[in-house]
Formats: structure tokens, C-alpha cells, sequence
């Protein structure tokens, strides 16, 4: 029991730590306005929470994963790729790191699904 707790206990941490750790960030190393970088957590989380479902119901009818598979292993080299030019900070980052954040994993795919 306490094995199955340790692993829970850290996949519960890898979820929530980068996003405590991202408000400082925003903030004082990339100079976003509080009031934004509090938003860039919580808007992009129930953004998942609408459209991942809607997601799963298309590849589900599709049949074939391999085309989200594909563009979903292309587009964080994209983004690593371009988030070697840092800006200068303020709107721009935010506007920047607003759909990075949007695409981390907020749920896990059932064992059932991954075929």
C-alpha cells in the first residue's frame, strides 16, 4: 500500500509544482503583470477540462491515433526550438507562454485507451 501511495504522492507533485513554481516566474524573472500570470495557470487548466474530452471523441471516431501521435511529437520540438529567443518580458512572454502552458498534461490516459 505504501508503494502505491509513494507513486501517487509524485505524480501528484509533477503536477503541481510547476505551476507553483510558475506564478514567481512569470513574474519576476519574465516581468508579466500579476494579474495575467494568475490567469495563464488557471484558464489553460479548464481549457483541457472543455476541449480534451472533445479531443477523445475525435480520435476515437477517427480510428487511427497514429496523425495525433505524429503532431503531437512535432509540436514541442516547435516550441523548445523557438523558446531559445527569450523577449524582453511583459505582454509578449505572456502571450508566448499562454499556449505552452495550455498544452501541459493535466490528466493521464487510461491504460484502455492507449491500443
Amino acid at each position: 500500500m505504501a508503494g502505491y501511495a509513494l507513486g501517487s504522492l509524485v505524480t501528484g507533485a509533477f503536477g503541481t509544482v510547476p505551476d507553483l513554481l510558475l506564478l514567481p516566474h512569470l513574474t519576476d524573472t519574465l516581468g508579466v503583470a500579476a494579474g495575467i500570470s494568475g490567469l495563464l495557470v488557471p484558464v489553460p487548466k479548464a481549457w483541457g477540462v472543455l476541449v480534451n474530452p472533445l479531443a477523445g471523441r475525435i480520435s476515437d471516431r477517427r480510428g487511427s491515433r497514429r496523425p495525433f501521435l505524429l503532431v503531437a511529437g512535432l509540436v514541442p520540438g516547435v516550441f523548445a526550438a523557438a523558446s531559445a529567443a527569450p523577449f524582453a518580458g511583459g505582454s509578449a512572454s505572456a502571450a508566448y507562454l499562454a499556449p505552452r502552458i495550455a498544452r501541459t498534461p493535466t490528466t493521464r490516459p487510461s491504460p484502455a485507451r492507449m491500443q
